[in-house]
């Protein structure tokens, strides 16, 4: 349990000495983002101190929320900056893969009207931020519960860009006994996926199976000790 704990934390990065203090190897994790801001970016792009500094914002303003859905009209407004530049800082912090964005599932005018939901490019830079810049979260089960989606999201987007048949991660947009994710490959059925860091029952991933016609759902938390398939549910723990 603690080598996991201490991989979901710490564990994204290979190059970090494991045998240094924790709080050397969050510094070193927050030196690098800084450091993709101020440096790796301007090999993309060149942009102002200002936009280095409104960066800087944008990612502990993600660091430190729940992962939702992310308005550029309120962030342009938190930012006094204006839409297109916050879009266009947004779009650079995906370029040096820093962060990802995820779609809501459903037509073309769904996915134009609803914001985006962002993640880190690993669970261990949201905790390396969070814990420099104050956690905002009221439990710590909340909280390793937030770095688990982030963990399942950064996989499916690496498996994504690595599959020979890759497919598309949205997020579920409904309002109501929503799932995490929803996965699809080119025109086959969608698959969600729901992730917790307690048990889960079968409700909400059932609901969201029905909902999208899928063949089957996967549910990701301690529900199980092994990966198990339960009927139409396969039950994988983190």
């Amino acid at each position: 349990s603690n080598e996991w704990d201490y991989y979901l934390k710490y564990g994204g990065f290979p190059a970090v000495d494991k045998e240094k203090p924790l709080t050397d190897i969050r510094e070193e994790i927050v030196a690098m983002t800084n450091k993709i801001i101020t440096e790796d970016i301007m090999q993309i792009k060149t942009i102002s101190s200002d936009n280095q500094s409104i960066a800087k914002r944008i990612i502990r303003q993600l660091a430190l929320q729940k992962p939702g859905e992310v308005s550029q009209h309120k962030l342009s407004n938190y930012l006094k900056a204006s839409v297109s530049n916050v879009n266009n800082i947004l779009d650079l912090l995906e370029k040096t893969e820093l962060i990802f964005h995820c779609e809501p599932f459903g037509g073309s005018s769904r996915r134009l009207k609803k914001p985006w939901k962002y993640y880190f490019a690993s669970s261990s830079i949201r905790h390396a931020l969070s814990m420099k810049m104050g956690n905002a979260m009221k439990s710590l089960d909340e909280y390793e519960g937030i770095l688990i989606e982030n963990l399942v999201a950064s996989n499916l987007f690496n498996l994504s860009n690595t599959q020979i048949d890759s497919f598309n991660i949205y997020y579920d947009p409904h309002k109501d006994k929503n799932v995490d994710f929803v996965i699809q490959d080119s025109f086959e059925n969608p698959i969600p996926i729901e992730v917790g860091r307690g048990k889960k029952s079968k409700r909400q991933i059932k609901n969201a199976m029905n909902r999208y016609e899928s063949q089957y759902g996967i549910v990701v938390a301690n529900t199980k000790s092994s990966i198990e398939k339960d009927g139409d549910v396969i039950f994988i723990p983190p």
